[in-house]
């Protein structure tokens, strides 16, 4: 028999993905994410973003073009306010979990390079995470999207 706390869980649980791994570097969670259907790369998780981002370089190598959207993007880098494009993409997937048709702001993520180790691909933020409830299991280094 399960404990209470367990079937309340499983009972609120309709449909989870399969959990994805993710690396925690600097205190930051990264996760690989394909878009375009090209291999996975690394994003960073970001729960405090309202949108995603896409590195201007990933966006390059996969042929995504940004589009005349633009957006103002606050909080990153020096000054702490910049102007970007938009670009649409085909797909975005953690996962089994595929958003398509979305968009993705197109920055230079660079200073996020030192702090996970690698060329960062992207940040993904709400405009991924909205339509879902996230499950963030630090011990087991797993996330999964409900």
């Amino acid at each position: 028999m399960l404990p209470a706390a367990a079937v309340l869980l499983l009972v609120g649980c309709t449909s989870l993905s399969q959990p994805v791994p993710f690396e925690e570097r600097k205190g930051l969670v990264v996760v690989r994410v394909r878009v375009n259907g090209a291999p996975p790369a690394p994003f960073v998780l970001d729960t405090g973003a309202s949108v995603s981002l896409i590195d201007e370089r990933f966006a390059r190598r996969l042929g995504v073009a940004p589009g005349a959207a633009r957006a103002e993007l606050t909080g990153i880098g020096p000054g702490n306010f910049r102007r970007a494009s938009v670009a649409a993409l085909a797909e975005i997937a953690l996962g089994e979990v595929v958003q398509r048709n979305g968009r993705a702001v197109v920055h230079d993520l660079r200073a996020f390079d030192s702090l996970i180790g690698e060329p960062v691909a992207g940040v993904l933020g709400y405009s991924f995470l909205k339509d879902h409830r996230l499950i963030v299991d630090y011990r087991a280094r797993q996330v999964r999207l409900e």
